[in-house]
């Protein structure tokens, strides 16, 4: 048995290629969404500051484009990221099946993982998946405990964004 043998039968029994996949696919895309976040106060910091009469109006309309891009799901979901640290920590308890759908909208690549359903479906399985979601973090955000009331504040706006995109394309 040759030393690349060796190397497929331990690559196949330790499981390192997925783990490197889930890296690679998971971080990668991960690190997209905080470069932006990142870059959105950047911008805002420039756009508040110091300014002359004829850069006012271009700013102030940088400025309402910047507040809505943080509402955009994927910038939120990066608002996600502490709430599993805090899971994991419990400072955040949640009952297991909304730990299952905080964990899945944190960590998902794409509008249907986001939401826990394949990734062929369609405008209207999303929308109604995503307005079932509404209903369970507005639950959550209305609890007596901060921290589930902010992270049910995220998880119900990056919902809101999935529902009304899915309309809007239905």
């Amino acid at each position: 048995m040759s030393t690349a043998d060796l190397l497929a039968i331990l690559r196949r029994h330790t499981g390192i290629d997925q783990l490197l996949n889930r890296i690679t696919t998971h971080f990668l895309a991960s690190a997209d969404r905080l470069r932006a976040a990142a870059a959105i106060v950047a911008l805002s910091r420039l756009a508040t500051g110091e300014q002359s009469q004829a850069d006012a109006v271009p700013l102030r309309m940088m400025r309402t484009q910047l507040a809505e891009l943080r509402q955009h799901p994927l910038i939120l979901q990066a608002e996600l990221g502490p709430a599993l640290g805090d899971m994991s920590a419990g400072r955040l308890r949640l009952p297991d099946d909304d730990a299952d759908a905080l964990r899945l909208l944190a960590n998902g690549t794409t509008t249907a993982a986001c939401l826990g359903l394949d990734q062929s479906a369609g405008h209207a399985e999303i929308a109604d998946a995503a307005d079932a979601e509404i209903g369970r973090w507005q639950r959550l955000e209305w609890s007596h405990a901060w921290k589930t009331r902010k992270y049910g504040q995220i998880a119900r706006q990056m919902c809101e964004g999935f529902f009304f995109t899915a309309e809007e394309q239905r």
